[in-house]
């Protein structure tokens, strides 16, 4: 039984490791300092458990904020918000508020704009052209944007499997045409090549684009935290968008999953994805 708050949860280590730290730093740097007359206004879409209000919470480098949470996903956000109390005892003035709503829902009803938006590993599940303007319409003028964790294109599991680097470089390639061809509610909802498409979109809109670096997955054995797990639900994820796909030979795709199954369990398996973080502002005149 997989459970996705639980991998939300396994994936934290792997994300710390992953952001990319100049890109991080810059973020502090380009951020107006907060105060109890003016607390910082951030807006985190595709919230899930609450990682990044951890992340930035353990930095210490905000003092007083208004954090908007917002996830899709009612389990996601009552994890997030059994963590409410101990925030708000830590950090009486960053005050985190968390809502279950559906990005699509939430943006014709809100009224706000905010001084920081956040994407953590989301813009790869919505469809981009389609879904940018408006989110950086989210934003006050000069507001900023850190958008992390953007998949661009890169799959690659170690040491091959019985099957040879063929068939495994077919499965990683049918994996991605899967992310391409995905649709949630009727909206193509997907992209596997997010990260390089976002940089010459948001200058298509008119932002300014401060910093960019890699922030690449990278899980070697031996599998800290809960790491195994993290890469267990990984596999979970192409037994579900694979196990049935014409492009695949059934039984040949049922070894493969084996095989890499077989390898976690030993301690063996390596997985790497590229991905892309980028930080960037809009126009004075955004709005």
């Amino acid at each position: 039984m997989f459970s996705f708050p639980r991998y939300l949860a396994a994936k934290k280590s792997v994300d710390d490791r992953a952001l990319n730290g100049h890109v991080w730093h810059k973020l502090w740097e380009e951020l107006p300092a907060s105060s109890r007359q003016r607390p910082l206004s951030i807006l985190e879409i595709g919230a899930g458990t609450g990682s990044m209000i951890q992340r930035i919470l353990d930095t210490h480098h905000l003092s007083h904020a208004l954090y908007t949470a917002i996830d899709a996903d009612p389990d996601n956000i009552a994890v997030l918000e059994g963590q409410l109390q101990g925030w708000a005892e830590a950090r009486p003035h960053f005050i985190v508020m968390a809502q279950a709503i559906d990005l699509y829902d939430f943006l014709p009803r809100n009224q706000e704009r905010y001084d920081l938006l956040i994407a953590h590993a989301v813009l790869d599940l919505l469809p981009l052209a389609e879904t940018l303007p408006a989110l950086l319409g989210l934003l006050q003028p000069n507001g900023l944007f850190y958008f992390t964790l953007n998949f661009d294109g890169v799959t690659a599991f170690q040491p091959p499997t019985p099957l040879g680097e063929a068939f495994d470089d077919e499965v990683e390639r049918v994996y991605h045409r899967t992310m391409d061809e995905r649709h949630t509610n009727g909206r193509r909802s997907g992209d596997s090549r997010t990260g390089r498409h976002l940089l010459p979109l948001l200058r298509q809109c008119g932002a300014e684009i401060t910093a960019v670096g890699g922030s690449d997955w990278v899980v070697c054995p031996p599998y800290p935290h809960d790491e195994a797990y993290f890469l267990s639900h990984i596999l979970h994820f192409f037994d579900q968008s694979l196990s049935h796909h014409p492009d695949l030979p059934a039984d040949q795709f049922a070894q493969w999953l084996a095989a890499r199954r077989a390898q976690l369990a030993s301690g063996d398996l390596i997985y790497l994805a590229h991905q892309l973080d980028v930080l960037g502002k809009v126009a004075a005149d955004n709005n």
